[in-house]
């Protein structure tokens, strides 16, 4: 991860923001505060609800973080994961 892309983050989250780290492979990695909001997240480690709408902020978003894109098969439409 960039730090400057876990700085923008971090701007969009605000209070939430517990602090930019580096861990010892030189990965940096954003804390959060624990927040019952948040926890509706924890479902989407497999992939977010079905009428969840991907637009392209998202997405970039999504894909800087963590995320990523696979092509299940032979289809010509990309799944996020």
């Amino acid at each position: 991860m960039r730090r400057p892309h876990l700085e923008w983050i971090r701007d969009q989250l605000g209070w939430l923001v517990r602090g930019i780290t580096r861990d010892d492979t030189g990965a940096y990695r954003l804390r959060t505060l624990s927040h019952p909001v948040l926890g509706r997240y924890w479902t989407w480690m497999d992939s977010p609800p079905s009428d969840w709408t991907l637009t392209k902020s998202s997405a970039r978003i999504w894909y800087a973080c963590d995320g990523g894109l696979v092509w299940p098969r032979d289809s010509t439409r990309p799944r996020a994961t």
